[in-house]
């Protein structure tokens, strides 16, 4: 297998492959740019019920989801969703193996699915951000991190155990239908979203 990694010259020319760290900074920095231009001005709010200190971490296999449910209070466009997580396993190609970020309406209807490389994750936890299409929710709607974990490969994905209330669950899908399962406990899953007014 022949991989590629991003120099520091901009005309593509060889002068030093840059480390997984480095590349992870210069994404950091695309993200950035991109949310800068996608905004345009546009008023910004990030949904989020964790505290931000991942106390374990789980992974699902084959057909469930961490799920988390939100309240728009009002019409907004989520166009970004991140997880506290990392992967495990080493007999996968990190680069063609997926994960998918669900948006589902108040009623568990897909309104957009964005696939992620398991290449976004490191072995060590850590946030990760995934740009989604811009997806217009209003009310109540639910963000669902589908990782096709198995047994050799898979992603874990952090949780809040210091909550008062709950709106995280585990979603078992099957095609594109989600039904909703509480957790074995009272958790809230380290997954956030930004959404944007216009």
């Amino acid at each position: 297998m022949i991989r590629a990694h991003l120099t520091r010259s901009a005309k593509g020319e060889v002068l030093q492959l840059l480390s997984r760290d480095e590349r992870e900074k210069l994404r950091l920095a695309e993200m950035a740019e991109r949310e800068a231009k996608l905004l345009k001005g546009a008023a910004s709010r990030l949904f989020e019920y964790d505290d931000g200190e991942m106390d374990n971490y789980q992974s699902y296999g084959g057909s469930s989801a961490q799920t988390v449910m939100f309240d728009a209070e009002g019409e907004w466009y989520v166009y970004s969703v991140s997880f506290y997580g990392s992967e495990y396993g080493s007999r996968h190609d990190h680069e063609a193996v997926n994960g998918d970020v669900y948006i589902l309406d108040a009623n568990l209807r897909v309104i957009s699915r964005t696939s992620f490389p398991y290449s976004l994750l490191t072995y060590k936890k850590a946030w990760v951000e995934v740009p989604t299409l811009p997806t217009k929710v209003s009310g109540k709607f639910y963000v669902a991190i589908h990782a096709h974990s198995e047994q050799y490969k898979g992603l874990y994905v952090g949780y809040d155990e210091d909550v008062e209330e709950s709106h995280s669950r585990v979603a078992r899908v099957s095609r594109r239908k989600f039904t909703l399962l509480p957790p074995k406990k009272k958790l809230e899953w380290m997954i956030r979203v930004k959404v944007a007014d216009t």
